[in-house]
């Protein structure tokens, strides 16, 4: 008993010390041998999981989420995405030897009124832009309108490359919202919608007031709704019953206003490659 007593502190210490490595290193090896096994089980699992969620993957985009929730969608979903979007494009070609393109004008989202004779000489861009309402939030850190600012700024960014050669036209419009029927009434209106646009900004693109893109009627006030101008003469001009309000149209006018390219539900990565190819090649 005395004998233990007159054993030095430092030896205690050192004693108990390595029984805590020696403990700690134990419980280390312990977990580190169950993450392997869990490696193991999920490395032999993994390939039957993976099948699974590229089977979901493949139903759910056909909903049009890799347009509505296009950041959930690009992480679990991409390559789903990338092929639906692909089996969805369409390109056509139209001529317009009356050159109709130069004699419309519209109004931009201040009240301004644009006429389109000042795009001649430009290849010039016209999108519809769908958009919902988004209720009371700020409308300034919606998500929605994050990603919208986020286009127009890679849009300002081609315009700096190319000010003298290139002019870009977007028209917001009522998008039907994530999930819901065609027949399902909406609560929203061209009201609301501006002011979603009205938190949009752009150096150099010209955002225009929210128009209607196809007739029919306005489920918040019951009057009959006329596609806009502008989209009456694309709808004319490409034999279109109606445009479609889950995916973008993007429509390219040449300098002349003769020749007029369609992209139909073309992703922008798609579309900055075709603009690039262009403008390279003829500026």
């Amino acid at each position: 008993m005395y004998r233990i007593a007159t054993i030095p502190f430092f030896v205690v210490v050192l004693v108990v010390s390595i029984l805590v490595l020696v403990a700690s290193s134990s419980s280390s090896n312990a977990a580190e041998e169950e993450e392997k096994r869990q490696n193991i089980m999920g490395d032999m699992l993994m390939p039957e999981l993976e099948e699974q969620v590229k089977g979901l993957c493949k139903e759910i985009v056909k909903e049009g989420l890799c347009v509505t929730q296009k950041d959930i969608m690009k992480e679990y979903c991409q390559e789903a995405c990338i092929e639906w979007e692909q089996s969805l494009t369409k390109t056509e070609n139209a001529h317009d030897p009356d050159n109709e393109f130069f004699s419309l004008s519209a109004k931009d989202k201040t009240g301004k009124l644009i006429d389109f004779d000042r795009f001649e000489g430009y290849l010039t861009m016209v999108l519809n832009l769908g958009l919902t309402c988004m209720g009371d939030d700020d409308d300034k850190k919606n998500p929605q309108v994050a990603a919208v600012q986020q286009g127009l700024n890679e849009f300002d960014k081609l315009l700096n490359v190319w000010p003298h050669g290139l002019e870009i036209i977007v028209f917001p419009f009522q998008a039907p919202k994530p999930g819901a029927k065609e027949e399902e009434e909406d609560d929203c209106d061209l009201a609301d919608i501006k002011t979603v646009v009205s938190a949009l900004t752009s150096q150099k693109v010209h955002i225009m007031e929210p128009v209607y893109i196809n007739d029919g009627k306005d489920t918040t006030t019951t009057t009959t709704t006329t596609t806009h101008p502008v989209f009456q003469y694309f709808k004319k001009l490409f034999q279109m019953e109606a445009m479609d309000s889950r995916l973008a149209t993007y429509f390219f006018v040449n300098p002349d206003g003769n020749a007029i390219f369609k992209y139909y539900a073309a992703s922008f990565d798609q579309v900055k490659k075709y603009l690039r190819q262009i403008l390279e090649r003829d500026l």
